[in-house]
């Protein structure tokens, strides 16, 4: 049976809101971010390919751009579901930034992996190290 885990990450960051949704959409933000990730943009379909590990892949898609959200689909790899980032405008340049999945793997051998302490460790410090990114 396949089950999804859902993780979230959120910090308040001195910088205005439109500033942040422009940099998450922008691939080139991710590519220099996480050098070590091996990033393939591709602009034709819209994706970027990433390997956390090696051998994992995982390819996303802008699904839906909102006023302060956007919504990535996680097309190929180990995993389906969604990765929603949340871009709130408080005022006085100050913006809460929230990053949220909601994944499955494709069988139960995936979902024990990612309900690891270590896979949930790891996203976390991959996605906080993306939001202090942004910070810059």
């Amino acid at each position: 049976m396949n089950t999804n885990l859902s993780l979230r990450i959120e910090r308040i960051i001195c910088k205005p809101h439109l500033e942040i949704k422009e940099e998450v959409l922008n691939f080139s933000f991710y590519e220099q971010s996480w050098k070590a990730f091996n990033i393939k943009i591709d602009k034709t379909t819209n994706t970027f390919t990433f390997r956390p590990f090696p051998r994992v892949k995982f390819q996303l898609k802008h699904l839906e751009i909102g006023n302060d959200y956007v919504v990535f689909d996680y097309l190929d790899g180990i995993y389906l579901g969604q990765g929603i980032w949340k871009i709130q405008d408080l005022g006085d340049n100050r913006t809460n930034v929230s990053y949220s999945i909601s994944i499955k793997g494709r069988n139960r051998i995936i979902n024990t992996l990612y309900n690891s302490k270590f896979f949930i460790w790891k996203h976390k410090r991959d996605i906080n190290s993306l939001i202090n990114t942004l910070k810059n």
